[in-house]
């Protein structure tokens, strides 16, 4: 893992760290909270190891990064996901997919409504807060908005007893995604929210998702 900064189109530094190389670009989105990026380590070095270039980082305001000097911007956090992808553009990825956990799982729909560098996938991991106000025009404000306007490959999974979001929310939020492309998974209960669906437990193992979600990667970006 290489850990590198960057600047955001509206001057924000963004701490990063960066793991394999290639053409298949994978930029991966935090929970809330402070544990930041740090939470998406092991799954990013699983992903190196198997041919992607992945970029994970701390959104502004979270961990080492910056915070915008002028206040807020309403569409703050999706100038960071944009940053992180034309990074991965500009260090020759040839294919970028968005993997997102709960917030950050709907901050990656949103994202992949309006994809600014080009998007060719997203996967959303227990996608939450469907009807929070995330961004601003051009944006779609919440997730369930970007759902029409999403018209790329999507997976997405969701714990059958999840405490933040339901089987029955994320049916709908599936079943309004404008692509024919559209996977869920719905999982049994004590599979875990988040990253914690595609990352190894205390013993050492890693769940069948996650090697599910490297067959969707694979997929997308060939």
């Amino acid at each position: 893992m290489r850990p590198i900064g960057l600047r955001t189109s509206d001057g924000v530094q963004i701490a990063a760290a960066e793991a394999g190389a290639g053409a298949r670009g994978v930029v991966l989105v935090h929970e809330l909270g402070r544990q930041g990026m740090c939470g998406w380590w092991d799954y990013a070095a699983y992903l190196s190891t198997r041919g992607f270039h992945v970029l994970l980082f701390d959104h502004r305001c979270v961990g080492d990064s910056g915070c915008p000097a002028g206040g807020n911007d309403r569409n703050g956090l999706m100038s960071d996901i944009d940053t992180a992808g034309r990074f991965l553009r500009l260090h020759g990825a040839r294919k970028l997919v968005l993997i997102g956990a709960s917030q950050g799982a709907s901050e990656a729909l949103i994202a992949g409504a309006i994809p600014r560098p080009r998007i060719d996938g997203v996967v959303a991991l227990s996608a939450d807060e469907l009807e929070l106000p995330l961004t601003a025009p051009p944006y779609p404000p919440t997730a369930r908005a970007a759902a029409p306007k999403l018209r790329l490959p999507a997976m997405l999974a969701v714990e059958a007893a999840d405490r933040y979001v339901s089987v029955h929310d994320t049916r709908r939020l599936v079943a309004g995604i404008n692509s024919r492309d559209k996977r869920l998974i719905e999982l049994p209960a004590g599979a875990g929210h988040g990253w914690n669906l595609v990352a190894t437990d205390g013993s050492g193992k890693r769940p069948p998702l996650s090697d599910t979600v490297v067959a969707f990667l694979r997929r997308v970006t060939t």
